[in-house]
């Protein structure tokens, strides 16, 4: 099957058509030909975002802590959501945030799994697989993984001992595998603790990183290691600084995520903007730059850079009409990017594609209704938040 947008401002060359064919962009040009064509005249066409962080079965607490701090979070919220959930309370969380994700032109989501149920994890990969998501899916119980999982899901060192730790990276590594870890999110020392044990690779992905130290920085960067900033939630919830200004100095290339819905919402037009204002407060940088890390350095981040992230023939067809720049495609392509991320929002999300097929077509979603997964996942949230206040 093919499919050809055509006459779109599509980012990085301007007006032109997009021939996809069997899930691939096979090229970018003018008077391309398919099977199906869609009017992309004045819709700017875009990468699809990739939200390299983000714990999908909380969806339902969307609100639940506009004013809560990590620490509760983490001994309330975090020890209750999963252990409540019944095996169909995952499936209907998952479908609802996977709905969600795609409806504001998010294609990709590594889902660091907020269940480890073995019940619940064979679910959990069944349920994605079928919602039309691409979903990196982190198995958070290495020690009983699953063959379906992508990438192992470590607490990191912050919270386990490195032992622990290097136990998970390996099990990673005997499958290729990433590991994708929270670190320096209330202390630092966590990325010192794996570099002196020799487990640093760029195999390794970590996230937050707000009270890492200068050198450990440069670790990272050292190593090939990954690191995503989760701007809405780390403000919100008293992490600290954002790392994204210091792993960029360091030649690092930060990617972003959603992380938790309790404080946030789930479409990366938020963390973009949050990121840029908050680095902002504190010097310079370009707006496209926060576009660059929801897209090409999300990819990469999670060993996908080859494949999706950015508009070039041959890779997968993961791709985003927005609408509401028209009036910039004749200025500087600097200032139509910076755009994505000041001015626009899910409410512009007009058509998105994940591996060729159409998820949400004309501002409508496809195969999901919102309104009816937020209704029944309604009773999970009220749930957890009796289990919580108890």
């Amino acid at each position: 099957m093919s499919l050809v947008f055509k006459r779109g401002y599509v980012l990085g060359h301007g007006i032109a058509d997009v021939l996809i064919e069997n899930g691939t962009i096979q090229a970018i040009g003018d008077n391309l030909h398919g099977k199906r064509a869609i009017n992309a005249s004045g819709k700017l066409i875009i990468p699809g975002f990739v939200d390299t962080h983000r714990h999908m079965a909380q969806a339902p607490l969307r609100g639940l802590g506009p004013d809560m701090p990590l620490g509760y979070y983490l001994e309330r919220v975090v020890q209750h959501i999963g252990a409540s959930m019944t095996v169909l309370d995952v499936r209907n969380s998952l479908k609802l945030a996977a709905a969600e994700a795609m409806n504001a032109g998010v294609t990709t989501v590594l889902d660091w799994s907020a269940v480890s149920a073995p019940d619940q994890v064979d679910a959990a990969i069944e349920v994605l697989g079928q919602t039309g998501l691409r979903v990196v899916f982190g198995h958070s119980n290495p020690d009983d993984m699953r063959p379906e999982a992508d990438a192992v899901a470590s607490l990191g060192p912050d919270y386990l001992p490195v032992d622990v730790v290097a136990r998970h990276i390996g099990l990673a590594r005997e499958r290729g595998l990433i590991t994708s870890m929270h670190v320096g999110g209330q202390h630092g020392g966590g990325v010192r603790k794996l570099h002196d044990a020799g487990l640093l690779g760029p195999d390794v992905h970590f996230v937050h990183g707000n009270r890492l130290e200068g050198d450990e920085f440069k670790m990272l960067v050292d190593y090939g290691c990954t690191l995503t900033v989760t701007p809405v939630t780390e403000l919100l919830m008293g992490h600290g600084d954002l790392a994204y200004r210091r792993f960029a100095e360091a030649g690092g290339q930060p990617a972003l995520g959603v992380d938790v819905e309790i404080g946030n919402v789930p479409d990366m037009f938020s963390e973009m903007r949050a990121g840029l204002m908050a680095e902002r407060a504190r010097g310079t940088l370009e707006a496209r730059e926060m576009l660059k890390a929801a897209t090409i350095n999300g990819a990469k981040a999670i060993g996908l850079g080859d494949a999706i992230g950015s508009l070039e023939a041959g890779k997968r067809a993961d791709i985003v009409l927005l609408t509401g720049l028209e009036h910039l495609f004749g200025e500087d392509p600097a200032v139509i990017e910076g755009a994505v991320v000041t001015s626009v929002g899910t409410e512009d999300v007009h058509t998105v594609l994940i591996d060729g097929t159409v998820v949400k077509l004309d501002g409508v979603l496809v195969d999901h209704d919102l309104r009816e997964l937020r209704e029944l996942t309604l009773r999970i949230a009220r749930r957890t938040l009796a289990a919580a206040a108890g």
